[in-house]
């Protein structure tokens, strides 16, 4: 696929049409504009769930990528929900409008980010022998499955219960620190130079971020004000969004043949340009 791409050019009136409804208050209006945002992230869904029924059979990086599609979704509808004015579960109206972006970061860039960078340590131009030992591949298997589960379990924790958020944002918070030492490792590799500092910036906000999302779920659980939402938008928000997920997205995009979505389904050695 290309940028000029009809698949391209769809993204880009739905991405264009979503940012003109956040210039309208939340009613019909904002919400028919959000919805063809929707429509993408649905059709991406689809296309996970189809990868997830024909070529997923374990717990490898290829099921936290297609995990990624269909988790998008869920950011879509919840954003569409936040712009059309609605309130479930009589969330306020900053709450819904945050899930919406929790799922397209932690529900999207993080699992994207976490397959392509156990594939490059499994696959890539310098394998690790750790990640395919018996205990590597035991963490490894671990860590997909907690960031696959993880995004929604504390979507579920902040519906339901305080100390499933608490315990889920724990989990999230254990596997983002486990893959910012993945990144680091990929980034000190020789042939990784051109992505190395976009990649230990991606680590190091990652790192931090967590450490003020579980900061926050601990001080909800237990009725003490930490940190507030207030706080957590500019700091937690921008180290996860640019720090954490841009960078690492570009970083990625550097390569010659980058990963992208059309490519899933590649092994890592194409990736990095047939080596």
């Amino acid at each position: 696929t290309g940028y000029r791409s009809p698949a391209a050019m769809i993204w880009l009136i739905a991405v264009v049409s979503l940012a003109c409804s956040f210039s309208q208050p939340a009613g019909t209006i904002a919400a028919s504009l959000a919805a063809p945002w929707l429509i993408v992230t649905l059709l991406l869904a689809l296309l996970g769930a189809r990868h997830m029924l024909r070529e997923v059979r374990d717990l490898d990086a290829q099921l936290a990528l297609v995990a990624a599609l269909m988790l998008l979704a869920v950011g879509g509808g919840w954003t569409l929900i936040s712009r059309a004015g609605l309130r479930p579960a009589n969330f306020s109206a900053e709450i819904v409008l945050l899930t919406g972006v929790h799922f397209h970061y932690a529900g999207f860039a993080l699992p994207i980010l976490t397959g392509w960078t156990v594939r490059q340590l499994q696959n890539g131009t310098s394998p690790s022998r750790f990640w395919s030992s018996s205990l590597g591949t035991m963490i490894r298997r671990g860590l997909i499955a907690s960031v696959v589960a993880g995004v929604p379990l504390v979507g579920m924790g902040i519906t339901f219960s305080p100390l499933l958020e608490v315990l889920a944002s724990g989990l999230l918070t254990l596997a983002a620190l486990l893959l910012a030492v993945m990144q680091i490792q990929v980034a000190l590799q020789p042939a990784q130079a051109r992505r190395r500092s976009l990649l230990l910036i991606s680590a190091v906000s990652l790192i931090c971020g967590m450490g003020l999302a579980i900061t926050y779920a601990l001080g909800a659980y237990f009725q003490t004000k930490w940190i507030d939402i207030p706080t957590m938008i500019p700091l937690h928000g921008i180290a996860n969004s640019v720090g954490f997920s841009l960078c690492g997205l570009l970083a990625w995009n550097l390569a010659p043949a980058a990963p992208a979505a059309a490519s899933f389904t590649e092994p890592a050695e194409s990736v990095d340009g047939g080596t």
